[in-house]
């Protein structure tokens, strides 16, 4: 979708839909509000393009629906939008203030229909609360392990397990795309490059950091975009692969993790983090470990972007179920995917402490991205 600005607000993904009806919050500012007094503004705009009369209402938790008009001249919508504004009419802007409930959290979401079509707002987390501190993360101390488990690569040992894996090139490729084919690595990483432009963004002055680089499969497509890509990984193998494969590009940086922190990487140095098709392959205490990190190395307003692999969705239960029927408990291995759900990725990156956390899923996978607050 084209970049789109209203009112001073960016358009976000999915808030135009088949621009058959619109509808846009533009306060709160944020869709995780700290602090929230009782009573709270919420305005914004509902447009229908082909000029039908619409209806909004604001629901607050699971209960309370307030009913909203759109009674507020905004001529500045349809321009922004480009729609003849003697067609879609100009008082399409609403302004209200409610009255919220005691909870420490309450939900917030804008319902509007021209009664055909729905368009329902981002959902708006409104804390009662003090944001929460930003968790400062220590190096857990190595605990004794028992003679038996020796023999058996534990699977926090990141960087000997990939190590191992990644010797040489096509093992590398396996363990991490499940394939080989040039072509199909070119394909996908213009996929990720296409999703991150959808959800974080991309520009030419963005220095980029990927956590779990692998190979470079995605920086080959990543690279000649932006300032500088930083690719950051637990296995030295893998970033051999990886220089060699970007052996061209100057603004190319390789750097080796221990496995649960960014220590090598400034703070405040990064525009936007990103970690695609790595959390399989963490487990879930390293995962918030790693957003953790990242809240520290992005400057003020820098994007993060994490996903992983769902069981909600039939193509990832699949992926799921032939772990199960393929390998017995004993025989599996350290780097063996495990899945997330939508919810515990938007939780890593609100208890991290960012904003403007937004997720999605589809048959395969889940993802989520959000903004690190700016002064």
């Amino acid at each position: 979708m084209q970049s789109l600005t209203v009112g001073g607000r960016p358009l976000r993904s999915g808030e135009i839909i088949e621009r058959a009806l619109t509808v846009h919050v533009e306060h709160p500012e944020h869709t995780d509000v700290w602090s929230c007094p009782r009573r709270i503004a919420v305005s914004g705009w509902i447009l229908s393009p082909r000029g039908r009369s619409c209806r909004a209402a604001l629901d607050v938790g699971a209960f309370a629906r307030h009913d909203v008009a759109t009674d507020v001249e905004r001529p500045d919508v349809p321009e922004a939008l480009g729609l003849d504004p003697q067609v879609t009419g100009t008082k399409v802007g609403f302004a209200t203030e409610i009255d919220l409930p005691d909870d420490e959290l309450v939900t917030l979401v804008v319902r509007a229909t021209d009664g055909d079509v729905v368009a329902v707002s981002d959902v708006y987390h409104l804390h009662r609360g003090p944001a929460p501190r930003v968790p400062e993360y220590r190096l857990p101390s190595a605990a004794p392990r028992r003679a038996a488990a020796e023999a058996t690569r534990a699977r926090a040992e990141y960087q000997k397990v990939w190590d191992e894996i990644a010797e040489e090139e096509a093992n590398a490729k396996i363990a991490v795309a499940g394939y080989t084919d040039e072509s199909q690595f070119a394909r996908t990483a213009e996929e990720t490059v296409n999703t991150l432009r959808q959800t974080v963004g991309v520009s030419s002055d963005d220095v980029i950091l990927e956590i779990g680089a692998g190979v470079g499969r995605v920086g080959v497509a990543l690279a000649p975009v932006c300032k500088r890509w930083i690719a950051a990984d637990v296995s030295d193998n893998m970033l051999a692969h990886a220089r060699e494969r970007l052996r061209d590009h100057e603004n190319v940086e390789t750097v080796v993790l221990n496995g649960w922190d960014l220590s090598p990487i400034p703070s405040e140095s990064i525009d936007v983090v990103y970690s695609t098709v790595v959390f399989m392959h963490l487990d879930e205490w390293d995962r918030f470990a790693y957003v953790c990190e990242a809240m520290r190395v992005l400057r003020p307003g820098g994007r993060i972007y994490i996903d992983n692999y769902t069981l909600l969705g039939d193509a990832g239960w699949r992926f799921f179920a032939e772990h199960v029927e393929n390998i017995h408990p004993l025989d599996r291995p350290a780097n063996i995917s495990k899945s997330s759900t939508p919810g515990e990725l938007a939780t890593y990156l609100r208890r991290a402490g960012f904003v403007d956390v937004r997720e999605a899923s589809s048959d395969m996978f889940t993802w989520a991205w959000a903004r690190k607050p700016a002064p």
